[in-house]
């Protein structure tokens, strides 16, 4: 999945349009730096072991 993302982002910066693409997902740019505007949440499907 990362592999995809990453191809999408190159092709995107080879277009000239992945500023704005961060921007309108929310990101402003500092020194070069994509920083999100909101706080981000993420999901990660995870098995715990449980002692009973």
């Amino acid at each position: 999945m990362l592999e995809v993302v990453e191809i999408q982002f190159k092709e995107m910066t080879e277009m000239g349009t992945l500023d704005e693409y961060l921007q309108e997902c929310g990101y402003k740019f500092e020194n070069d730096i994509a920083v999100p505007l909101s706080e981000m949440v993420g999901f990660e499907k995870q098995a715990i072991q449980i002692n009973k």
